[in-house]
């Protein structure tokens, strides 16, 4: 699981959320206040392997966009680093 802030577009501005990712089940998870707000079921995209996860090139790397075939790209503001991911 990880803090971000999800960019819905200049209109709509950014969303805090929480990112799950699940391998077993290829989703990707988005909530806000615990409140299921997304899911992108990845087993069901024509081109699995299209999905491409690209971070950015400054030095803290903190901008992830991850593009799926016939979904919204998910931009997302990571708030805290890889020590810092939410245990449950």
């Amino acid at each position: 699981m990880f803090v971000a802030v999800e960019w819905l577009g200049h209109k709509q501005g950014s969303r805090a959320v929480v990112m799950t990712l699940d391998v077993q089940r290829q989703r990707i998870g988005i909530t806000e206040d615990r409140r299921v707000v997304r899911t992108i079921d990845l087993s069901k995209s024509e081109r699995k392997h299209s999905v491409t996860f690209t971070l950015s090139a400054d030095v803290e790397m903190k901008l992830m966009l991850i593009r799926i075939p016939k979904e919204y790209d998910l931009v997302c503001l990571l708030c805290c680093d890889h020590r810092h991911r939410i245990k449950m």
